[in-house]
């Protein structure tokens, strides 16, 4: 019972504060009834048991750099490295370069990797980034294994939606949607659509 999901980590979130912790709060996990020691226990030279709460929600971000700054993803990852999910938020305009575009009714101007409202240029519009860089910068700002930038893209949300019986793993019975990443940059070097390869910029090199 309860959340499973915050959805885009710190946007339009109430910041942090030591006397409420808030959503930051949750990805601690921590039952605060049982954390510590108590005066009698302190005088007896016992601690109570610190105990962690196994139904952490999972928690999705968006790791372009501008949404999110690397040490709050640092942050995040380092209160509860199994919840973190990769969205990219992004709008139609990613990949169309840089200038005015559409969101819905609304003007957008993009700039490099920045997408603001025309009317608020100070206000993010959304995101303009592609999953692989969002993968890329999430490996980067937490320093994190190649596995789990990837299994916050592939497993993580599977399991969230009730879909690993189908996706989210190389596994028999399962969706054969693969991306074959380089091992060390996470470049993308190969795409499958159902078993179908449908790209191919890049070609391994033998070893």
């Amino acid at each position: 019972s309860g959340a499973t999901l915050l959805t885009h980590l710190f946007n339009a979130m109430r910041p942090f504060h030591h006397r409420e912790p808030g959503l930051l709060g949750l990805l601690a996990g921590n039952n605060n009834n049982t954390i510590g020691s108590s005066p009698s226990s302190q005088e007896k030279g016992h601690k109570r048991k610190r105990t962690t709460n196994t139904n952490r929600p999972y928690y999705s971000l968006i790791c372009d750099g501008l949404h999110s700054h690397s040490t709050s993803v640092q942050m995040a990852t380092s209160l509860h490295p199994k919840g973190a999910i990769l969205v990219t938020d992004a709008m139609a305009a990613m990949g169309l370069g840089d200038g005015q575009h559409m969101l819905g009714t609304e003007s957008v101007v993009v700039k490099g990797m920045r997408a603001t409202l025309a009317h608020q240029p100070e206000t993010l519009a959304g995101s303009v980034s592609s999953m692989d860089r969002c993968v890329k910068s999430f490996f980067d700002f937490t320093q994190c294994t190649p596995g789990e930038a990837i299994a916050a893209t592939t497993s993580r949300p599977a399991h969230l939606l009730k879909l690993d019986d189908r996706i989210g793993k190389v596994q028999k019975g399962h969706k054969a949607d693969l991306v074959l990443l380089e091992s060390t940059t996470l470049s993308v070097l190969n795409t499958w659509i159902n078993g179908n390869m449908v790209f191919n910029g890049n070609s391994l090199v033998s070893s």
